[in-house]
């Protein structure tokens, strides 16, 4: 599981990549924020080595009405050539703790990228925790 001690580069605020793979899905006051006006808004996990993957959660920020988060989940080898793995650029599923989680055949992956798309309640994208199995 990535959680905690991983890797991670942003599109924006920098100080707060941390949050994302603190292994606390459960704290909603610790994420990390974007805005997807100012496009590409993404952050990428690495797992610090090609790994076996075949299941991420994607846990936003969650417990205010409204909140259905729409991204673009895509998982890579070399951080160059990337795979969709999920689009979620229409989802109309409102965020929970357990998150939004994807199962899929098991594939070589070091890094693991979420491109916000957007927020249902209002302009700023947050992400509590990515985990990936």
């Amino acid at each position: 599981m990535s959680t905690g001690g991983y890797n991670s580069s942003v599109s924006q605020n920098r100080s707060l990549r941390r949050f994302v793979t603190d292994g606390k899905r459960g704290n909603t006051h610790e994420y990390w924020e974007a805005d997807p006006a100012w496009s590409p808004a993404w952050i990428n996990v690495d797992l610090g080595k090609i790994v076996d993957v075949s299941r991420v959660i994607v846990v936003p920020h969650y417990g205010e009405p409204r909140q259905a988060y729409c991204y673009i989940l895509e998982g890579s080898a070399d951080g160059k050539n990337w795979t969709l793995l999920q689009d979620q650029s229409e989802n109309k599923v409102l965020a929970s703790k357990e998150g939004y989680s994807y199962e899929f055949l098991p594939a070589k992956m070091r890094y693991i990228k979420v491109t916000a798309v957007k927020n249902a309640a209002n302009p700023k994208f947050k992400l509590v925790e990515v985990m990936v199995y």
